[in-house]
């Protein structure tokens, strides 16, 4: 009974997989940024739904050890791009890039690979959690900011580590750009 269970509940993820696919396809082609917005909307609205009514059950058969979080305060994720497909994944962090006041004040937790830029003129280090999509054609970082409670440079990730980090989603602007980082972040174990 279970193992049937696991099929139909694989078959559903995939049929999920299949049709984001389909769905992102029609979006990105369509003649308008409004209709590209209003399609992906729609999209992920579906998507964020399926996800979620589906998570509980994926995790009830799921053999593999849960991510252990290094004492976070974070007890309620509102976005789990670990648990997501990739292309999901990136998608979800497009849309925050693009419609990130959506996502304003929300715990985000992501992996991906830590890339690091070092602004000489003011002595400050920016670390982004780069992910990838399906292919690991596209690339999309967003930044994080440790808690305080990590200390520089002996708590902090390398360059090229694999990073899995959550904190609060939020923006900030330097001269004319805006930024998005996950602020009061906290490192979690690999997934």
């Amino acid at each position: 009974m279970i193992l049937k269970y696991r099929k139909e509940m694989t078959m559903r993820k995939r049929i999920i997989e299949i049709s984001l696919v389909m769905m992102m396809a029609v979006v990105f082609t369509s003649c308008t940024n409004e209709s590209r917005n209003e399609g992906l909307n729609q999209v992920m609205s579906v998507l964020e739904s399926g996800i979620n009514s589906n998570s509980e059950n994926i995790e009830e058969t799921s053999e593999k050890d849960e991510v252990k979080s290094i004492e976070s305060p974070y007890e309620n994720i509102d976005f789990d791009l670990t648990a997501m497909p990739k292309q999901l994944a990136y998608s979800t962090a497009s849309r925050m890039n693009m419609m990130s006041e959506e996502y304003l004040g929300k715990i985000v937790k992501m992996n991906g690979i830590c890339s690091i830029f070092h602004d000489e003129k003011r002595d400050i280090y920016f670390f982004t959690c780069e992910i990838n999509d399906e292919t690991a054609c596209c690339t999309l970082g967003i930044e994080f900011e440790l808690d305080d409670k990590y200390k520089f440079p002996d708590d902090f990730p390398k360059e090229k580590d694999e990073v899995t980090v959550v904190g609060v989603f939020d923006t900030y602007k330097e001269g004319v750009r805006t930024y998005k980082t996950l602020r009061k972040a906290y490192m979690c174990d690999a997934v």
